[in-house]
Parts: C-alpha cells; structure tokens; sequence
C-alpha cells in the first residue's frame, strides 16, 4: 500500500479500513478473493465463485466486527440488488459537512462540503459492492465528468473501479432533479418485481439529498415504490430544519418502510437520546446505508430497547456465534453482563474490537456497561414469575 499522506479519510471507522488519499482508490480486496458474476465479457478471475469464506476475508480486511459482517452478508440475499440516488446538485457544496479523518495519532471530524461528506460513504460502500459481487448502481441526478451511472458488483473488477473512481471525481452542479431519477428507479424494479417476490427479496433505494425535488412533486414519484417489493432509506446530507420537515411529510403522506438517516454524528446523538448504553460507531452507519433487513437498526434511534431487544443487539454487533450463548437478560443478569464484557474484553485486542465513538471524539468498547446493565435488567415490557396463593407458579407480564 503507498504511503498515505495526513488527514487521510476513515471509512470503516477502524484502522484497517482502505482510505483514499488524494482521491485515489486503494485496492482493498485480498488477492484470493473471487467474485460471481453472469457477465459473458468477466473474465475467468472474476468468475470465480465467492463463497462465504472469501466473503468473510474481504470484511475483515475492512476491519469490520463479526456481527457487522453477519449483517453485511445476510443482507445480500434479502436485498440482491441496490439503487443509490446522489444529489449533486449545486446546494451539495455548501461547506458544512464533516469527515471522519485520522492525522498522525488524532482523530475526529473535519469539516467540508456536503459533497465530500457524501463521497467519504459512497467511496465506502462501493468498494464493498465491487468486493462482495453485489450489483450496485449509484445514479447522479446530474451527469458530472462524464458520468451519470456506476454499475458496480457484477464481476468486471477493473472497469468498476475506474467508474467508482470517475464518479468520485464528479462535483456537484445544477438543480435537484429527483423525481426524474426516482422514476427511472421505479421503472428498473418493476421489471424485476416478479422474480422478487417469487424469492421473497427486495430491492434496496437509498436517496441522499440535501433538499427538495426541482422538478415535480417527489411524494407523487415515489408512490408507485408502495406497490414494489422495496426497502427505501433516506440519507439527509444537511440537518436543515425546512429540509427534514420536508421528507418528514413526504414520509406521512407514504405507505412505504422507509429510514430517514442523519449524518454519523447527529444519528450517534439521537441514539444516544434512547440508548445511551451503545457507542454509535461508522460500522453501524454504513451497515444502514447500505441497507438491512434487521428491524432493530430502524428501531435503534426511536425508542429505549426492551431488556431483549438490547440483548439482541449485543449479538447483531458481537456476532451469533460469539453473543449466541449468553444467558437472557431477564433470567441470568450478571451472568449475562459478564459475558458481555468478556466478549468486548476479547474483541478489544483486534483490529475490530474498540470504535470511534462520535460523540467523544475518542475510541471506546461498543457497550457502556454500567448504562447496558440498567437497560438489561428486567422491568418494564419483562417477564416476572414467583409462587402463587395455591402453592403454583404464577407470572406476570409487567
């Protein structure tokens, strides 16, 4: 790997994440790995199958935690293909922004243009389409240095690089035509509807805008999405007041499953707000921006988790195979609470174990464990059983 220079750009939120230094695109994918592909003009290499095992040898070279990787994979067969509509329009280099960056031994943000912010995730999560085979396309609302389309994740390795790194390149220009790129949207996934829903799978539509549609009413354009097998996340690239009560209304006048998504830093806060027992690290935000079918990421920012609910998001970030085997909560707490801090004791001497806490500006376990604790312990929404007036055992849902 060539030498970085400082203020080089984290996108994992770990140190082995790749980073892009001047714009340039690091290879992050190990040599052995493979890709599937159906593409006649792939070469032999890149038909290759991947397996599961390759799968999981690229994550962890991104530095990912095993549950961030059982979510990433699991997601593949939920949703087999994504659309990722970018507004670059010309409000997208308002000087707003934040980079997470690292600079010699600091790390933190660094402000930049809503389009940098922006790029920092895209860059992120095209490598991961090229490297897992998961056919992707990010679509400009506005065609930009020759390019309006990426058309990444379907084997052709070297030429899906040059057009992530093309569409890296791009800067922001015109207005906000969504609706337009909304409808071509509609019109690709209709036609892969049928096999969808004969396979039970969705299509994933991530729109990350920093304001209003210029050309029509968006409301109107993403109604035919309600009839479509589709999971819809927005990404708000600005904390404007008008701008979210904008989306907020679109999103009443919707029957749609739909995530409106926050900056890293602002959705670490509303997190924080109902859940304060969790570190909101970058893994857990591009694992939503790029799409899963797991309820309690959507839950995650709106409500206090249920002592079971929290214990199930210890194992989503842990992984199954090493948070499977605790005790429930609500039967065995401090069994349960040592577990975890054994687990997070473990993962901390990898590259994985310990996070950027946002809010902090410092790194941390993923679990507070004195706040985890008071959430774990079984109160309200728990299960209480003790002898009853006949000598039985009598229960009580509280």
């Amino acid at each position: 790997m060539p030498e970085l220079p400082t203020a080089v750009p984290v996108f994992a939120g770990e140190p082995s994440a790749p980073k892009v230094p001047n714009g340039q695109i690091i290879d992050a994918t190990p040599a052995s790995s493979t890709v599937t592909n159906n593409n006649p003009d792939a070469s032999q290499e890149d038909l290759g199958l991947r397996g599961e095992g390759s799968r999981r040898l690229f994550l962890s070279s991104l530095g990912l935690i095993q549950g961030i990787q059982d979510e990433i994979i699991g997601s593949l067969e939920a949703f087999p293909v994504r659309h990722f509509i970018l507004d670059n329009s010309g409000s997208m280099s308002v000087c707003d922004g934040h980079m997470h960056i690292t600079s010699g031994t600091r790390e933190g943000f660094a402000q930049c243009s809503r389009w940098k912010e922006l790029l920092q995730s895209v860059q992120w999560l095209g490598e991961l389409a090229i490297g897992l085979a998961a056919p992707t396309e990010f679509k400009l609302i506005n065609p930009s240095a020759g390019i309006d389309v990426a058309s990444l994740g379907h084997g052709l390795v070297d030429q899906e690089r040059a057009q992530l790194a093309k569409l890296i390149g791009s800067s922001p220009n015109g207005k906000t035509p969504l609706c337009q790129a909304i409808r071509q949207v509609v019109t690709s996934i209709s036609r892969q509807a049928p096999e969808l829903r004969r396979n039970g799978q969705r299509a994933m539509v991530e729109i990350a805008t920093d304001g209003a549609s210029t050309d029509g009413d968006l409301a109107s354009a993403l109604k035919p999405l309600e009839q479509l097998p589709v999971w819809v996340v927005v990404r708000l690239c600005t904390d404007e007041e008008d701008v979210v009560e904008y989306w907020n209304s679109i999103d009443e006048q919707l029957e749609l499953e739909l995530d409106v998504l926050d900056d890293l830093e602002g959705e670490a806060e509303e997190v924080k707000a109902v859940n304060p027992w969790l570190v909101y690290g970058e893994q857990l935000h591009r694992l939503r921006e790029w799409g899963s079918p797991n309820k309690l990421l959507d839950l995650l920012d709106e409500a206090a988790f249920s002592p079971a609910q929290a214990a199930e998001f210890v194992e989503l970030v842990l992984g199954r195979g090493a948070a499977g085997d605790l005790p429930p909560p609500s039967l065995d707490l401090d069994g349960f609470m040592q577990g975890v801090d054994q687990l997070q004791s473990a993962a901390a001497t990898g590259p994985a174990g310990l996070v950027f806490d946002p809010l902090t500006k410092s790194r941390s376990r993923w679990f507070k464990t004195r706040l985890l604790r008071a959430a774990a312990r079984s109160k309200d929404g728990g299960i209480r059983c003790g002898g009853g007036s006949d000598g039985g055992i009598g229960c009580a849902i509280m």
